[in-house]
Formats: C-alpha cells, structure tokens, sequence
C-alpha cells in the first residue's frame, strides 16, 4: 500500500509520471532504510487513510514519513519512515536526485489518499 502511495505521489503530486521514471529515464528509487511502528489494529474492510510527508530532501535521497490511520484524526494504526536513494539502473549506484524531481518534492504539499 505505501509503495502505491508513494508511486501515486511521484505521478499525481510531483507530475512526474513514476513509470517514466524509472523504465525510460532508468531512474531507480530503492529503499534504504524503513522504519515501521504498529499502534493498532486494522481489520480487513476498514477503511484506512494513507499520507505522506517529506521530512528531509538530501542530495541523493529523501526520508518520508508515511502514516496509516482510521476514520478518527486520533486514530494511528500505523506510522513509518523511509528512506529511498536514488539510483541509475544502468550502474546500480546512487547519483543526485534528478533536477525535475528535486523542484517538485520542494514545492509539493503532503499527499493524502
């Protein structure tokens, strides 16, 4: 769910379409580091509310703070930082973040769905 959030982001918030990206412009965007911290339970067919916020745009990453909560502003089931490099898929190392994308997460708001 949070790799849709974050690929629906990129495209709907960013207006960087994600599979551009990644298979013509050969831009890969890993995670590095993931942190997840569980605060309550979701049932199958609760409704849940994705959202995402950049905490830190560094040169070649950013670290996102990505929440899942339920219908209540109180009601945290689930919250995650991570960290995503980006890459060529050509060398497998990690190079700057794309000139384009680094304006557009500068700009963007969080993303909610």
């Amino acid at each position: 769910m949070f790799n849709g959030l974050v690929e629906d982001w990129i495209t709907d918030a960013l207006g960087i379409r994600y599979h551009h990206l990644v298979m013509a412009r050969q831009v890969g965007l890993p995670t590095v580091r993931l942190e997840a911290d569980f605060k309550a339970v979701s049932r199958l067919g609760d409704a849940v509310c994705l959202a995402l916020d950049v905490e830190r745009l560094g040169t070649r990453s950013l670290t996102l703070a990505l929440r899942c909560s339920g219908q209540g502003a109180d009601d945290l089931r689930m919250g995650m930082r991570q960290v995503i490099v980006t890459t060529s898929l050509v060398t497998h190392r990690a190079i700057d973040i794309p000139a384009d994308l680094r304006a557009a997460i500068a700009h963007a708001a969080p993303a909610v769905r």
